[in-house]
Formats: structure tokens, C-alpha cells, sequence
């Protein structure tokens, strides 16, 4: 498992990042595995949105969700 969490939590002489089957946080892989697909979707979400206001697309429901896409990094 590798999160950011545990790459700037664990740092040893030989490797940078959690090397755990749980890491320093308690959560599992699977966990960190869903928490990037939620972070890559709402990414994805924020550029359409951010595309969509361009040309004057705006949905507030949206909105409450997507903010501008370099916010997200």
C-alpha cells in the first residue's frame, strides 16, 4: 500500500512511504484504493464543470461538488 498520508508520515534511511499492510493511519489498501478513485472522479467532475462554465453551462447542483480543477491537487 503507498498514500500520500504515509509518504509524508513513514521516512526511513532505505524508502520513503508506508511499506505496512495497514498503514500508519489504520487503513486498509482497499481504502486507499477508493479514496483515489473518489479524488480522480471529482477531478474529472471539476474539468467538465470548468469546461461547461466556459461556454455558460453552469448547474448549482454541480457546482456544490466541482470546484476549479487546480484546487484539487
Amino acid at each position: 500500500m503507498f498514500c500520500i498520508q504515509c509518504e509524508q508520515t513513514i521516512q526511513t534511511p532505505v524508502s520513503k512511504g508506508c511499506s505496512y499492510t495497514q498503514g500508519m493511519c489504520g487503513k486498509t489498501s482497499e481504502v486507499s484504493d477508493l479514496q483515489d478513485v473518489l479524488v480522480y472522479t471529482l477531478q474529472g467532475v471539476s474539468f467538465w464543470a470548468d469546461q461547461g462554465r466556459k461556454f455558460g453551462i453552469v448547474d448549482q447542483e454541480i457546482d456544490q461538488w466541482a470546484r476549479e480543477p487546480s484546487s484539487l491537487h
